[in-house]
């Protein structure tokens, strides 16, 4: 136990250095001009209209596209200054209002508002056709050459942790067809912020266990990114215990310590970053949680996908 910990340390210390260091300080707003962000309304497969703030990336076919997905009774407000931050790297970003949330409230055939405080456990669950609907949109962007699908990437906080991970799950459940055509298996690095294990009845448990996840079996997994308030005990609980589901089938972190730097981002596929809060959820989006949350989500972005950006080739998916 007293390696792990070290291993634990090792790689939080050299994640800190690497992304405060003046190479992850540099903005590709000086070298592009960033387009404006855009109000959208993309409707999902049960009727319900998103209201969505769209952030235009800068690197065509090689640009990440990421859907930052909100809080529980929250809205996509709490995401802006993330997603603002990511589309200055280059990056293509959707924010959207949940059903129930924010201006995402009108659906097919009901003339009353939706909203989350009515919902009953399946439509909670429901959810995550809104993260899927969002794929929907990315891809269509992906096919007109603005972005690579390739390399998908989401961003969950606190209680829709849950949703995006059962997403992610479901999205790599989809396999490749004989002839080479993908189905899903998009979704590359996963970033949770204070997630929870549990949720008015829905857990992330069958997810992580799901080899994508877990890594088992010599499958190659999602990148797995948990960033959590250290000092706030429930979180700092589920944050553990989630990020040591997903460990099991990984590289551990003692086996990294001591790699150089080149190798460590080749090999490392998960990371626990503690934040000097006591808060959970919303709480860290702001102040200097939310700049250690900036650093640290484009920061494994830029190492992971972007750096490995070969193994991720562009593809027309037109018919999918």
């Amino acid at each position: 136990m007293q390696n792990k910990g070290v291993g634990y340390l090792w790689i939080i210390a050299l994640a800190c250095f690497l992304f405060t260091s003046p190479v992850f300080a540099q903005n590709k707003a000086e070298e592009d001009e960033i387009p404006p962000a855009e109000q959208v309304s993309i409707e999902t497969t049960d009727g319900v209209t998103l209201r969505c703030t769209w952030y235009a990336g800068t690197e065509g076919k090689s640009t990440v596209p990421i859907i930052l997905v909100h809080d529980w009774a929250g809205d996509r407000t709490e995401m802006q200054p993330l997603a603002e931050h990511l589309q200055q790297a280059g990056h293509a970003v959707i924010v959207p209002d949940l059903r129930g949330h924010g201006g995402s409230t009108k659906a097919a055939g009901m003339e009353d508002p939706i909203t989350h405080t009515e919902f009953k456990k399946a439509q909670v669950a429901s959810m995550v056709i809104d993260i899927d609907t969002c794929k929907r949109f990315l891809m269509r962007k992906n096919n007109a050459a603005e972005l690579n699908i390739e390399m998908l990437t989401v961003v969950a906080n606190h209680n829709t942790s849950i949703h995006a991970v059962n997403w992610a799950a479901s999205d790599w459940a989809w396999p490749t067809l004989a002839d080479g055509t993908k189905q899903g298996q998009d979704v590359k690095a996963l970033f949770l912020i204070s997630p929870t294990k549990r949720f008015k009845s829905l857990s992330m448990n069958s997810s992580l266990k799901m080899p994508c996840m877990s890594g088992k079996g010599g499958f190659k997994p999602i990148i797995f990114t948990v960033l959590y308030g250290r000092d706030h005990d429930a979180s700092s609980r589920d944050a553990k215990s989630i990020r040591g589901l997903v460990l099991k089938g990984r590289e551990q972190p003692e086996d990294l310590e001591g790699l150089e730097e080149d190798e460590f981002w080749s090999r490392a596929t998960s990371f626990l970053y503690p934040l000097a809060s006591s808060g959970s959820g919303s709480d860290l989006l702001e102040g200097e949680t939310l700049e250690r949350i900036k650093r640290n989500v484009a920061g494994v972005i830029e190492k992971t996908i972007v750096d490995n950006s070969e193994d991720f080739p562009w593809q027309d998916r037109s018919d999918k």
